[in-house]
């Protein structure tokens, strides 16, 4: 194949792959739900086009789905690694583009995983009101503050703690 296509190949997986990532970070700043946010309503260019079961969570539940059927490994924190297996599922797509030399995909396949935990991490923390989201400090305020979240109002929350 030629490097030119090879090229556009890379530059739609990492453009898909931060899309993606962005917009499971910015559903759960918000308190969304997709519900069923599954490959075949994930598009491309980073967004959803399924019309539903989608909603808000009010208490902050980290198993929140608008779906009885979703399970948890559709519910409200789970969105990040569904996106991250839509992703995979473009990018193994994309491998017979690759077959001459599959390393530039798998790079970017194998470093999606802390793309998504990165753009979880500065939701958070930028949540959470840290100059640096992203730093250590402030994922570790995270996982310790998470769990007393548990049943408290998500929204009146950062509300009150902004």
């Amino acid at each position: 194949m030629c490097g030119f296509a090879q090229n556009g190949a890379v530059g739609l997986a990492l453009a898909s792959r931060d899309r993606l990532a962005s917009l499971a970070a910015h559903w759960l700043r918000v308190g969304y739900a997709q519900s069923n946010f599954n490959s075949d309503n994930c598009l491309v260019g980073g967004r959803t086009m399924d019309y539903g079961p989608f909603g808000f969570m009010d208490k902050y539940d980290p198993s929140f789905a608008k779906w009885v059927g979703s399970g948890d490994h559709f519910a409200f924190a789970a969105q990040p690694g569904a996106a991250l297996a839509n992703f995979r599922t473009l990018a193994k797509a994309l491998l017979p583009l690759f077959e001459d030399d599959p390393a530039p995909l798998m790079a970017i396949i194998d470093g999606a995983k802390s793309t998504f935990a990165d753009a979880m991490a500065e939701c958070y923390g930028a949540k959470l009101g840290f100059a640096d989201p992203g730093s250590a400090a402030a994922r570790t305020s995270w996982l310790g503050l998470e769990p007393l979240l548990r049943g408290l109002d998500y929204t009146i929350f950062f509300r009150e703690l902004g």
